[in-house]
């Protein structure tokens, strides 16, 4: 129904790994010249024998790897439920089948939120990193309380001068996931039920529209998603104009507002 779509993102809350139809859909995006992303995170707790050989035989193009520590201990302090070993055992079965067949897809890379508890872990998960052939990246907490213990040695592993969200606001005026404004201009986020929505984050606030009923192109003409555009990329958009559009209340947005300025794509 929309030709036009060339990559599709299939994480967001919630473990893609779990949907039963998942290979249907990987070798149905590739009928479709469609690259398939999980740039939202998977644990990667759950994959199947038989999910990592369609990810390597359908050139799935990348996934980002939730994995917040570099031993069970820490990792499952916010990985509840998670194996940290299981997970090491999965990343190596994609690479060694990715070396097999002599495919570079699925591109993986290490995603690692900054948290007291595995501070101290930085370097281990580094050098683990290497060995399994993978980069690596360390993300800002959400808990705008979180405060870095080992300040020093976090800077001197990670590379970042600015270690919380609200230190990088303060220097660059603007949030570090000021990003996430980009998708309703070019990525528009479809719940798994057909509610549209209007980033990753924001998946209880919708525009009481519905893709699978209207089709996209009618999704993203209507009045509500273009007045949330339109609230965005104001600095201070009037209150009785877009107080009841779905992005006036996002933190995101209103850390904007407050240092005056407006989303720019």
């Amino acid at each position: 129904m929309n030709p036009f779509i060339k990559e599709i993102e299939l994480s967001n809350y919630g473990e893609m790994f779990l949907n039963p139809e998942l290979v249907d859909m990987m070798y149905y995006a590739k009928e479709k010249g469609i690259n398939l992303i999980c740039y939202n995170g998977a644990n990667f707790n759950t994959v199947t024998d038989e999910q990592i050989h369609a990810l390597v035989d359908t050139g799935f193009k990348a996934i980002v790897l939730s994995i917040d520590g570099a031993s069970q201990e820490s990792y499952s302090q916010y990985r509840i439920g998670g194996n940290f070993d299981k997970v090491m055992e999965n990343v190596k079965k994609v690479q060694n089948l990715k070396k097999k067949t002599g495919s570079k897809f699925p591109e993986l890379k290490w995603q690692y939120i900054l948290m007291e508890h595995n501070e101290l872990e930085i370097g281990k998960a580094k050098e683990m990193a290497a060995e399994l052939g993978i980069p690596i990246s360390f993300k800002y907490n959400w808990d705008e309380n979180y405060e870095p213990v080992h300040r020093e040695y976090i800077m001197k592993e990670t590379g970042k001068t600015q270690l919380t969200e609200a230190e990088f606001a303060a220097v660059h005026e603007v949030s570090p996931f000021n990003g996430l404004c980009e998708q309703i201009f070019i990525r528009p986020q479809i719940n798994w039920d057909g509610r549209m929505l209007a980033c990753c984050t924001r998946r209880y606030a919708t525009f009481d529209i519905n893709v699978f009923e209207v089709g996209l192109i009618e999704a993203i003409r209507s009045p509500k998603y273009i007045e949330a555009k339109e609230c965005l990329m104001t600095v201070h958009p009037d209150k009785e104009k877009y107080g009841s559009c779905t992005c006036w209340d996002c933190p995101t947005r209103k850390k904007r507002e407050n240092a005056g300025l407006a989303f720019k794509l």
